[in-house]
């Protein structure tokens, strides 16, 4: 099924997508989201966005008072509208084939981040989105297929779609430190903190034993009502931020808007949320072949909610 679902997304062309999506408005230019970063771009970048890839000389990014609005709508159309639509509301022709479904960007809540709860996020965070993509789900991993240049265009033109990135002062979550050694004692901690109905309380919804089964998973749903179940946190490969000891650090201060999982950055301190990332580290197994198998990205979390395979 994940074959064919990705035959079938591979095989939409600028074209198929501008047919559908001649007649719908895009986004208005929005002044904050202009401001495309300016690092350097590798000296080759791959395009991949009409059906064939093809190395070209890296051109320098465009300066910030010159955002290349027409590239930028070009990748979009291609790349981004099968499954997030042409006007990022997360309904693209595509979109009914995944669950979760693709992000409703004019909502302008976004889950992996680096800013406190109720901020958007900032431009590096959705650079590494795009770049990295999202386990568990039908997003794909764009950084070894577009060029970082034409991954910033991206990020402009995605938050073009909701005035939330118009905020003033964003702010990050604190900077965590180099991560703790995994001793015994701060894992004890952390499966302390993990069942403390009055701290953690995480298995509430991830289940005692981390299996995404505790008593309040079944009536779990995101910001737009759809069940949306919580991480099996023995399947690390699916954590939709990554499973290093940072990455869990980082979603228990930031926590997931437009999720069920919160932030934890005013309810434990940071050496307790240290103990609780390496607990949640240590309930991890190894992928087998069974997973690689059998495993559905695509439709894992459809299955896991009791929703059919079409599920919206």
């Amino acid at each position: 099924m994940t074959i064919a679902l990705a035959m079938l997304w591979l095989a939409q062309s600028p074209g198929d997508v501008a047919a559908r999506t001649a007649s719908t408005a895009l986004p208005p230019e929005r002044p904050q989201a202009e401001a495309v970063l300016t690092a350097q771009a590798p000296e080759q970048e791959v395009s991949e966005v009409d059906g064939r890839v093809e190395s070209t000389e890296a051109q320098s990014p465009p300066p910030r008072s010159a955002f290349p609005a027409a590239e930028a709508e070009r990748l979009y159309l291609s790349l981004c509208a099968p499954c997030h639509g042409a006007r990022g509301r997360g309904d693209g022709p595509n979109a009914s084939l995944f669950s979760p479904r693709p992000r409703d960007f004019t909502r302008g809540v976004f889950k992996l981040k680096s800013t406190k709860s109720g901020f958007p996020p900032s431009d590096e965070d959705l650079f590494e989105t795009i770049s990295r993509g999202i386990p568990g789900t039908g997003m794909p991993a764009w950084g070894g297929r577009l060029s970082r240049e034409n991954i910033r265009l991206l990020v402009g033109y995605v938050k073009r779609f909701s005035d939330a990135f118009d905020v003033e002062g964003v702010e990050p979550i604190d900077e965590p430190t180099e991560p703790p050694v995994a001793t015994d004692e701060r894992i004890r901690r952390g499966r302390a903190l993990f069942a403390d109905a009055s701290k953690g309380a995480c298995f509430q919804c991830h289940g005692e034993s981390g299996r995404g089964d505790g008593p309040s998973a079944p009536a779990l749903v995101d910001d737009a009502g759809n069940p949306l179940p919580p991480r099996d946190l023995t399947r690390p490969w699916e954590f939709k931020r990554g499973s290093s000891a940072r990455d869990v650090f980082v979603t228990l201060s930031a926590g997931m808007d437009g999720a069920a999982m919160p932030s934890y950055e005013g309810a434990l301190n940071a050496d307790e949320r240290w103990d609780l990332a390496l607990f949640v580290q240590s309930l991890g197994r190894r992928r087998s072949w069974f997973d690689y198998l059998f495993d559905d990205p695509y439709l894992t979390g459809a299955r896991a909610a009791g929703m059919p395979d079409e599920a919206h």
